[in-house]
């Protein structure tokens, strides 16, 4: 299950980050989205300029890279969904 992705992780993040502060905020921002993911909701990334790119990203890394856990985790980018598309179709392949 993606969970057990997230806890592997949490446990990386730890072992690197020195700051507590920044340890515990990454740790309630892990717990929230497991629970997001429970409860059937998705995540919504958003951002201007840059921050667009970015968030574009990090969806299509949701949605199409995480597929190997068991299926798509749902994320969208409020900016677009071209960056899905043609991650999904260059890591896996165009039939999907």
């Amino acid at each position: 299950m993606h969970i057990a992705k997230f806890q592997e992780h949490k446990k990386l993040v730890e072992e690197w980050l020195e700051n507590e502060i920044e340890i515990a905020n990454f740790l309630l921002l892990q717990e929230k989205i497991e629970r997001t993911f429970k409860i059937g909701g998705k995540l919504i990334f958003f951002g201007n300029g840059g921050s667009a790119a970015e968030a574009s990203h990090l969806s299509a890394e949701f949605v199409g890279k995480c597929s190997n856990l068991s299926q798509p985790l749902p994320a969208i980018s409020l900016n677009d969904s071209s960056s899905i598309l043609t991650a999904v179709a260059n890591d896996w392949n165009f039939e999907y």
